[in-house]
């Protein structure tokens, strides 16, 4: 379809920020099958989608990039230096994502179930939405991942209500989190590091922001970005095919 869009010739740059792209050789066979695909000549790019609101943000500055939604990678980009920092997935990676809170949220309301731990205001968010914990499993094993993440919000409710196991699950996320930021900083080796924070989690940055800083090793700027995606992408495309004033170029994309 995007081919088709375009007369034959005038289809000059395309770039792919797709998610699993730094997994094994993913990046290179996308990069081929892309190739294979689109007119000849024109200019092919294709990466991580964590780079997507790095490039709008922060148009081809060295920074860093962490996006925390059903799962929580970072990047750092320095010098055409591009370096990766967890996104194994929800079997090997420890906290920071919606997954890790959605799990976190259903373990302490379990615990609450069987007696395991004090009483947690997240059981009783999570039995208004689900009703009995125990007979509702089976729905959440076979619905998976994304499903799991979709009960993260119930943490914050609980914190912002003075939930002491909702405090406790954000700091254990936050200093799994804060590591991300602190392997970005060394690589950047700036006196302030940018990164780009994008996905679902980071909505609710006023909270874990303290606990995150607690964590924190030097300085950083941090810049919430609620762009779609897909602008990054645009703009990586553009500044391939030689725009220089990509300033007027997102200010004309986004009008």
């Amino acid at each position: 379809e995007i081919t088709e869009a375009f007369p034959e010739g005038e289809l000059c740059s395309v770039y792919a920020g797709l998610a699993g792209a730094t997994c094994g050789n993913n990046n290179k066979l996308i990069h081929i099958w892309l190739k294979e695909f689109l007119p000849e000549g024109a200019i092919v790019g294709n990466d991580t989608d964590v780079m997507n609101q790095m490039i709008y943000e922060c148009e081809g500055r060295d920074a860093g990039a962490i996006v925390s939604g059903t799962g929580c990678v970072g990047i750092s980009q320095k010098a055409g230096d591009l370096k990766v920092f967890g996104g194994y997935g929800y079997l090997l990676d420890r906290g920071g994502s919606g997954y890790d809170y959605g799990r976190d949220a259903l373990y302490y309301a379990l615990c609450d179930v069987d007696g395991r731990c004090e009483k947690t205001l997240i059981r009783t968010l999570v039995e208004e939405q689900i009703g009995d914990i125990r007979k509702h499993i089976p729905v959440i094993y076979e619905k998976g991942k994304p499903y799991i993440a979709s009960f993260a919000p119930l943490v914050f409710e609980a914190y912002r209500q003075g939930d002491a196991i909702a405090e406790k699950i954000i700091k254990a996320n936050t200093k799994e989190l804060a590591g991300l930021f602190n392997q970005i900083a060394l690589h950047q080796q700036k006196e302030v590091c940018e990164v780009v924070l994008s996905g679902s989690v980071f909505k609710s940055f006023s909270i874990i922001e303290k606990y995150l800083y607690d964590n924190l090793q030097g300085e950083f700027r941090m810049i919430l970005s609620d762009v779609d995606p897909v602008y990054g992408t645009v703009v990586q495309a553009a500044i391939q095919a030689g725009i220089l004033d990509i300033k007027t170029f997102k200010r004309n994309m986004t009008l």
